[in-house]
């Protein structure tokens, strides 16, 4: 896959996704993300940056598990593609990715390389790290 581009603002999706996750891009990348959707996602997956820096990825597959890893996924290919990121200040905010109306709360760490894990961690593990 490609270099993702901003293709500019777009409506909203037609149907809601099965999974969504979000976080708000933290000061050091907020102004590395233009507003509006991005191309070439993961088949499935859009993955929209608001004009405040709220990073919005929807899953669209039909089952939950295979839509929340291509969301992560594609969560980690974004945050890896915003430059390099070895030169930023290492910083850690929140995410949040919901299933099924049910919340599940992200750390995000972005450094010499991205992680994202579930925080705090009593539920299923989830380490992912690019």
């Amino acid at each position: 896959m490609g270099a993702l581009h901003c293709i500019g603002e777009r409506p909203p999706a037609e149907r809601p996704p099965t999974v969504r996750l979000t976080f708000a891009l933290p000061p050091q990348l907020v102004l590395r993300a233009q507003a509006g959707r991005y191309l070439p996602t993961l088949h499935g997956v859009r993955l929209d940056v608001a004009r405040d820096g709220l990073v919005t990825i929807g899953g669209y597959d039909g089952l939950i598990a295979h839509a929340s890893e291509q969301a992560v996924d594609q969560a980690l290919r974004f945050l890896s593609a915003m430059g390099d990121v070895k030169t930023l200040p290492a910083c850690v905010f929140a995410g949040e990715l919901v299933a099924d109306d049910q919340p599940s709360p992200l750390r995000i760490a972005v450094g010499a390389r991205v992680a994202i894990a579930r925080s705090p961690i009593n539920r299923a593990p989830l380490l992912v790290v690019r």
